[in-house]
């Protein structure tokens, strides 16, 4: 539809409108996804800090972390060590997460 001129609005991650829908101007905002496609992208899109978890829905095509290159070059995406600047954001790469109150 859009490649014949139609109007497209989209919604959901990776695009902009669903984080700027539950980011404030002034806040701090750590990303954390397991999906490389959608999650790790939406947060490389607004340049904001994340952490991918290894384990979640790429864990099959993840054998080791000698293949993440690979499966970046995939997706498209970006992902650096924490350790390290890429303009004014960070990366980290984590075997899971869990969620404690």
């Amino acid at each position: 539809f859009e490649d014949l001129g139609g109007e497209v609005i989209y919604f959901g991650k990776p695009h902009k409108e669903v984080y700027n829908m539950c980011i404030g101007a002034n806040e701090k905002v750590l990303a954390i996804g397991d999906n490389l496609r959608t999650d790790i992208k939406g947060a490389n899109n607004l340049k904001i800090d994340c952490i991918f978890i290894s384990e979640g829905v790429h864990r099959k095509e993840l054998k080791n972390f000698s293949e993440l290159n690979k499966l970046l070059e995939k997706y498209i995406v970006v992902i650096k060590s924490i350790l390290l600047m890429l303009k004014s954001y960070q990366y980290k790469i984590q075997k899971t997460f869990h969620w404690r109150r």
